[in-house]
């Protein structure tokens, strides 16, 4: 009888501890979807600095070229961008992060995903395409009018 009452005890115990972590469990759930605002706005600031830092050091030079990195290239600044921003926020703010999004890889894709739409919409690229259109057209245009004026004097 002794024994009963002592496995009773134990296991009402163990019981106990499972209720107690459980409700833990979904208390610091909770936190982290409280606070996600502000995880997502200090994430998207390191996620502007270090797309600002890759753009300037792997990409500008497209741009201002106006043309278009190899597949390669922006496949390797997006891991690099990944991983400064993951430098940036941190072991800890990077754990947390991990929970947010599930796992390492859906963070990660995440980072990679935002640099492909940054870059997707580089302005400065753009710009220059559009310069060089404009230009392209200017110059039709003088050679359409000059050649119009030839022919008018024949």
């Amino acid at each position: 009888m002794n024994t009963f009452l002592s496995l009773i005890a134990v296991l009402g115990f163990l019981i106990l501890c499972l209720s107690i972590s459980k409700y833990f469990y979904r208390k610091v759930s909770l936190e982290y979807v409280d606070k996600f605002n502000s995880y997502l706005a200090v994430l998207q600031f390191h996620e502007e600095k270090a797309y600002d830092m890759i753009h300037k050091d792997r990409i500008l030079i497209f741009s201002l070229e106006a043309t278009k990195p190899s597949e390669d290239e922006v496949t390797s600044a997006a891991k690099d961008f990944s991983k400064l921003v993951l430098r940036f926020i941190g072991p800890r703010l990077e754990r947390d992060l991990m929970y947010v999004y599930g796992d390492k890889e859906t963070l990660i894709l995440n980072l990679i995903d935002y640099f492909n739409t940054r870059f997707e919409t580089d302005e400065i690229r753009q710009n220059q395409v559009d310069d060089m259109i404009n230009k392209n057209n200017t110059f039709n245009s003088a050679e359409t009018t000059l050649s119009n004026l030839l022919n008018k004097r024949k």
